[in-house]
């Protein structure tokens, strides 16, 4: 990857602006020429910058041109290259997430490719906006990562796709993920879809060894098939050690 975006960055200032590029590493090229050509001061200055450090501890690059989806060819292909140091890739793929629209092709191939857990989980972020066939090709990389955050991140992401629900069987098999995270936030967003199908698989999660997966399990069942919820179940949970889960199981056995 590093060498092919090499070769791409030498060639982009001989392509054609207006040429029309089927595959993503073409379409980096004319993008770039096009930065280049029409933002050269402005790209060269940005092209060699370092992200801050915010609030929460994490390094992001800020500022009105990185709000923008000019930036992103540059981002993008630095990111490609992979020659920064992880927590600075992880802020590059931020950019490349806000702006992904229409770049999942190569958001999946880099999500493929890259070593960083942290970027990895970053780049997942931008599966929310891609296009269909992206996305599936992305989940299925991410909800089978090696690393847990980065399959929840992924689980929380399909939450907010119109076609999440598409991923519906790989997420319920991850309710037996062995981190509690990953349990957590599928069901979550099992319930936040309304798999319906998944309700029977949910039940046994409501004792769970891990709170948080009993609360979302809990919230999951009410959105999708209350009825699975008896009433011995939920006075049970009502002496739940965990003051949200027993809060939630009192609120729905009042109902």
């Amino acid at each position: 990857m590093a060498r092919l975006l090499t070769f791409l960055l030498a060639l982009a200032l001989l392509a054609p602006a207006s040429a029309i590029a089927a595959d993503w590493e073409e379409r980096l090229s004319v993008a770039l020429a096009d930065g280049w050509e029409t933002r050269v001061d402005t790209w060269t200055r940005l092209q060699s910058q370092q992200p801050r450090r915010t609030r929460a501890g994490t390094l992001r690059f800020m500022g009105p041109e990185y709000n923008s989806p000019e930036t992103l060819p540059l981002a993008l292909a630095r990111l490609a290259r992979g020659e920064d140091p992880e927590p600075v890739r992880a802020a590059l793929a931020d950019v490349v997430a806000r702006f992904s629209d229409e770049w999942g092709d190569a958001l999946v191939e880099l999500l493929a490719e890259e070593t960083g857990a942290s970027v990895r989980a970053v780049l997942v972020y931008g599966l929310r906006r891609v296009d269909s066939d992206s996305a599936a090709a992305g989940f299925t990389l991410a909800l089978h990562d090696l690393d847990p955050t980065v399959r929840a991140e992924a689980a929380r992401v399909a939450a907010k796709r119109p076609d999440g629900a598409s991923v519906a069987p790989d997420l319920a098999a991850l309710l037996g993920d062995e981190d509690a995270s990953v349990r957590a936030a599928v069901a979550s967003t099992l319930g936040t879809l309304g798999v319906t199908e998944s309700a029977s698989a949910l039940v046994p999660m409501l004792t769970d060894a891990d709170p948080a997966v009993r609360l979302h399990s809990l919230r999951a069942l009410d959105r999708i098939d209350a009825t699975l919820l008896s009433a011995p179940t939920l006075r049970t949970l009502t002496a739940d050690p965990d003051q949200r889960v027993s809060r939630a199981a009192d609120k729905l056995l009042r109902r």
